[in-house]
């Protein structure tokens, strides 16, 4: 049950319900005698914007989920959302707002663990990324140094692509080969025929592509990367032949 209370225009309270007791440890007569209630159970450093906020639901304004700091009787604190709507008779005339109160410790915790999660999954993305880069400049220093540096260099991200599409994208196709081949495509393997491509996480690599029938021949110096595992296990699991 959420933590009710029905107040004048003048911010004067005039009930309270019994469930102020779970939130705040204040039963709803020390509530009625309480000066300037609500104030008094929230936190100094959100007393003054409730306070503000508290004013204009007293004109006739209407907030939901607006959070804030309580502060119980024993000291403590707990993270509460408050909404309050205006209230008025029969006859249209202003009888007050009712506020009510629910409490979101649970759900900040939460939104707290995912922020932290959030934050080692941008941090893993930046160490990848810097990993890359850093693997990228090493991939092209080797290549200048080799007997086809002044051949094409082509890195293909084994992770970027479908598993059906594995052979149409490294070996190409002819236009109507299938839906959607409107055109002719060489290939990422035949765009470099003769000079060096590099497999990034090769061990992406389907076993379906391990052999493609014939009329695929590409005379292609290959290298690869494989964060996942070792290529002697890539090897092991059945998807690479010599």
């Amino acid at each position: 049950m959420d933590w009710e209370s029905w107040l004048s225009c003048e911010g004067e309270v005039l009930w309270v319900n019994e469930a102020v007791e779970r939130f705040t440890g204040y039963s709803p007569a020390d509530c009625l005698a309480m000066a300037n209630y609500p104030l008094p159970l929230i936190t100094p450093d959100h007393r003054e914007k409730m306070a503000r906020y508290f004013v204009e639901a007293g004109q006739g304004s209407t907030e939901n989920n607006i959070e804030f700091e309580c502060l119980k009787r024993d000291g403590t604190t707990s993270w509460v959302a408050v909404s309050w709507q205006p209230m008025t008779d029969v006859a249209g005339r202003s009888l007050g707002f009712r506020v009510s109160v629910r409490d979101i410790s649970d759900e900040r915790k939460m939104r707290e663990q995912l922020r932290l999660h959030n934050e080692h999954l941008e941090q893993l993305v930046q160490e990848r990324t810097a990993r890359v880069a850093e693997l990228e400049q090493h991939r092209l220093k080797i290549h200048r140094h080799s007997d086809r540096r002044d051949r094409q260099f082509q890195i293909i991200d084994c992770t970027a692509i479908p598993e059906a599409l594995f052979e149409s994208v490294l070996f190409g196709h002819v236009k109507g080969s299938f839906t959607g081949a409107i055109k002719d495509q060489k290939g990422l393997l035949r765009h470099c025929d003769g000079g060096t491509a590099f497999l990034d996480e090769l061990g992406e690599l389907p076993a379906a592509v391990k052999s493609f029938g014939p009329g695929k021949h590409v005379l292609v110096r290959l290298t690869a990367w494989a964060s996942k595992c070792g290529f002697a296990y890539w090897q092991s699991a059945g998807k690479s032949q010599r």
